[in-house]
């Protein structure tokens, strides 16, 4: 039987990784003056990893299978990883007005090319986007933690009883 929770919350994870995957990409990608800040490759880093594991979660999601410890695992690491991503770019951000130039001008992540405001607010977008993935994580965390509690997700204890 499909849990139409944890597959739903995997669709919305899928999609806001794919949100943050090309804001991160396109930062990384437009920066013109200098290295592209770290907090930003973190950013990207956190987006691909968040990709290369729902190819898994969304598989086991969908088939109702999979290794509870496993997917509590993925699910710990892709919340720490966003929480940190997340953080350390609003405090990057600092979230000031896109048009304050004098603090678009000053700030490390948005002065990276010569279209300021546009790269304010898709830092801004991406800084957001990183929050809503978090939470999404934190709500599978919480799905994953008690299907393993009840020894529901593919676990020995579960096949033990066949």
């Amino acid at each position: 039987m499909v849990n139409v929770a944890n597959t739903a919350v995997r669709g919305v994870q899928l999609f806001l990784t794919i949100l943050t995957l090309a804001l991160s990409g396109a930062l990384v990608a437009k920066q013109t003056i200098g290295g592209s800040p770290s907090r930003v490759n973190f950013a990207l880093f956190t987006s691909i990893f968040s990709m290369l594991t729902l190819f898994y979660t969304f598989i086991t999601a969908i088939i109702d299978s999979g290794h509870a410890v496993l997917l509590l695992g993925i699910d710990s690491f892709n919340m720490l990883f966003t929480f940190a991503a997340a953080t350390a770019l609003a405090v990057a951000l600092g979230i000031h007005s896109c048009g304050n130039m004098e603090y678009v001008r000053s700030n490390s992540i948005t002065n990276g090319n010569p279209d300021q405001t546009g790269r304010c607010h898709e830092a801004q977008a991406l800084c957001a986007f990183l929050w809503f993935l978090f939470f999404a994580y934190l709500a599978s965390f919480v799905l994953s933690f008690i299907g393993w509690r009840r020894g529901s997700i593919g676990s020995s204890a579960s096949r033990s009883r066949v």
